[in-house]
């Protein structure tokens, strides 16, 4: 008897509509982040959200170039094979931009920013010791009684 289990079918090519409606959908969520990237004047925050669009381009990307992906929808449409693979020949780059910001990000998160967080960190620990010693002096001034006033 054979115990091994058969490898399980591929599953059914999908339907232009389901294609159609992934797509939309995709799009949704894409805008969504772009338009956070766009509102994002946090280098901290602007990290994440490169990386969340990255990983939503690289899924996005992979179903239009799947064999089921947009060559299957535009099959009555050959005229505008060219448009597409104009289109399909700009996901790299996109990618890779992005992977080039999101280490951009980074650098500057680590160097510069890392910098300047410290030297505004001791900033403030020389004006907080700074206040306290005013006040030291300022208390000692108005209620330290030497016996000099007439």
């Amino acid at each position: 008897m054979n115990r091994n289990p058969s490898p399980s079918p591929s599953p059914p090519p999908r339907s232009p509509r389901a294609r159609t409606s992934q797509h939309f959908e995709d799009h949704r969520a894409l805008q969504t982040v772009l338009g956070r990237l766009e509102a994002s004047t946090d280098i901290q925050l602007l990290l994440p959200l490169l990386e969340e669009l990255h990983r939503l381009l690289q899924g996005h990307f992979a179903r239009e170039e799947a064999p089921d992906g947009f060559r299957a929808v535009f099959e009555e449409s050959p005229h505008l094979y060219d448009a597409l693979d104009g289109l399909l020949g700009q996901h790299p780059k996109f990618l890779r931009d992005i992977d080039q910001m999101t280490r951009d990000a980074r650098a500057c998160l680590e160097g510069p920013m890392a910098k300047l967080r410290e030297e505004v960190r001791v900033l403030c620990d020389r004006l907080h010791d700074h206040e306290a010693e005013e006040t030291r002096l300022l208390t000692e001034a108005l209620y330290t009684d030497l016996g000099e006033s007439s």
